[in-house]
C-alpha cells in the first residue's frame, strides 16, 4: 500500500503544478486520509505538495468545516489578486483541499475521488 499512496502524491504533486485555482481530492474515508496524510508527511510528498498548493484538510467536527472552506476560499482569492496584480497569470499557493464536499469552479480546477 505504501507505493501505491506515494504515487498517488506524486500524482496530486503533478496535478497540483498543472491545474490553476482549487484541487480537491476526495478520500473513501477519514481513516484512510489519515493514513495517506502521515505518509506524504514521512515521504516529503506533503512538502512538495505544499510548495505549489497551501494545503487544506477537513476537519472531523462539523463545527469547525465552515471555517475551514472559507480559508480555504480566502486563499484562492488571494493568489488570483497576487496573479492579477503581478500581471503574470501565475497562483501563488493555491490550496490543495482533502474531502471538500461543496465547491465552485475556482475553489475545484482539479477534482479527484479515490
Amino acid at each position: 500500500m505504501t507505493l501505491q499512496v506515494d504515487e498517488l502524491g506524486q500524482l496530486i504533486l503533478n496535478v497540483c503544478r498543472a491545474a490553476p485555482d482549487g484541487v480537491v481530492v476526495f478520500l473513501p474515508s477519514y481513516d484512510y486520509e489519515t493514513t495517506v496524510h502521515a505518509r506524504w508527511a514521512a515521504s516529503g510528498a506533503l512538502a512538495n505538495i505544499g510548495k505549489v498548493k497551501t494545503v487544506f484538510r477537513e476537519p472531523r467536527a462539523s463545527t469547525d468545516v465552515e471555517a475551514t472552506l472559507a480559508a480555504y476560499a480566502e486563499c484562492i482569492r488571494a493568489a488570483a489578486a497576487a496573479a492579477a496584480t503581478t500581471g503574470t497569470g501565475a497562483q501563488v499557493r493555491s490550496p490543495f483541499y482533502s474531502q471538500l464536499l461543496s465547491f465552485t469552479l475556482s475553489t475545484t480546477r482539479a477534482c479527484h475521488s479515490f
